[in-house]
């Protein structure tokens, strides 16, 4: 996973500077309570949707949720709320 943040530091010459290999794994079927437990544990933002229970491959991701995903369905949840 490549950090939009950090591509700075590949003008460097760096490439493994801007590699993120911390990540949690999920799939569409992971609850809600487990990947945010996950992310707290594993110390990451970034969390790698698969279609398969672990798959590490490429063409099983399926999604990433990073915590801007999270922000809009926590407002998304709000609004159901009014």
């Amino acid at each position: 996973l490549v950090r939009d943040e950090l591509l700075h530091l590949h003008r460097e010459g760096a490439p493994d500077a801007v590699i993120d290999a911390g990540f949690f794994a999920a799939t569409p079927l992971t609850r809600w309570s487990l990947l945010l437990r996950g992310m707290r544990q594993g110390k990451t933002e970034t969390v790698l949707v698969f279609k398969r229970p672990g798959s590490r491959k490429s063409e099983d991701l399926i999604g990433v949720i990073t915590p801007r995903e999270l922000a809009a369905h926590a407002g998304a949840d709000a609004d159901l709320m009014d």
